[in-house]
């Protein structure tokens, strides 16, 4: 394999690594503004419990 096209494939797997360590943050940063509860385990935001 190429070592030009290995650099890539590795900058291309550390973007979609970081994305996926990021996106559970950031969701989760979205569902509090709306009032709910995230869990980051099933990626699943709950809706406000209202009493």
């Amino acid at each position: 394999m190429p070592r030009r096209l290995r650099i890539v494939l590795f900058a291309a797997l550390a973007a979609l690594l970081s994305i996926a360590f990021v996106l559970p943050f950031v969701r989760g940063k979205q569902c509090a503004e709306q009032g709910g509860r995230f869990d980051r385990t099933t990626m699943v935001c709950s809706p406000p419990q209202t009493p």
